[in-house]
């Protein structure tokens, strides 16, 4: 879809920070107990954390290759 390097990054930063919120939201609609949503809830932050590293990773590869075809 030739979108420019930094709409990827960032694109790709916003589709991560939805994961975290989406997860905590589905624990209000299915009526989970407060004693076991931590058990729902957990698996989800984990997740988001490695999206988190994931995409901070990713970011500073497309920004070398940024650099590498710039010059």
């Amino acid at each position: 879809m030739n979108f420019k390097p930094k709409e990827i990054i960032t694109a790709t930063f916003c589709g991560s920070k939805k994961s975290l919120v989406h997860g905590s939201l589905f624990l209000l609609v299915l009526g989970i107990p407060d004693e076991q949503k931590v058990l729902f809830l957990l698996p989800v932050m984990v997740y988001h954390s490695f999206q988190l590293f994931y995409v901070s990773w990713l970011a500073n590869k497309i920004a070398k290759r940024m650099e590498i075809t710039a010059s």
